[in-house]
């Protein structure tokens, strides 16, 4: 996914090219707890100047229609970015594997025919992949987040990195 510095454009850029997707911020607070915005659609943002600066803070999305996401937090993460992504390589998957600069790795995997399921089919079908390369089943769903890519990281304030792609 191309790098574009003004955060306003790169989801405007996404969501031409994917379709719609929800966007919200978060920040942890004094006592830790970390507090998130309502989601909103990036469309619907477009059309105000307060819509437009709620996109340019935004540093969380979720999947587009076609997109799942895989993430692993525990265990050796390096060679499972390396499996998985010698894995999709070799099925000619595509995907784009980020470094969060926190605890692992994020590959998110575009599957075009996700578009045409319904929810709960694309729910299933994530679940099965999801297995398949050993990642957390908590992403399956089409309403989880994850930071928004090439931008400062929520918990860590450095950048989501793309670090391989096929």
């Amino acid at each position: 996914m191309e790098l574009i510095l003004n955060k306003t454009a790169y989801l405007q850029m996404l969501c031409n090219k994917y379709g719609d997707f929800r966007v919200c911020s978060s920040r942890k607070l004094p006592s830790g707890e970390v507090q998130f915005t309502t989601r909103k659609s990036v469309l619907d943002c477009w059309h105000s100047k307060k819509g437009l600066w709620f996109l340019s803070v935004a540093n969380h999305r979720e999947p587009f229609t076609c997109e799942i996401f895989l993430d692993k937090d525990e265990g050796d993460m390096d060679q499972w970015l390396k499996d998985t992504c010698d894995k999709l390589d070799k099925e000619q998957i595509r995907y784009y594997a980020y470094s969060t600069s926190s605890r692992g790795y994020h590959i998110h995997v575009i599957i075009p025919k996700l578009n045409s399921m319904s929810r709960v089919q694309r729910e299933q079908y994530r679940e099965r992949f999801i297995t398949k390369y050993n990642a957390e089943l908590l992403k399956k769903s089409d309403a989880h987040t994850v930071a928004i890519e090439n931008y400062a990281h929520w918990k860590t304030g450095n950048i989501k990195t793309l670090i391989r792609r096929y």
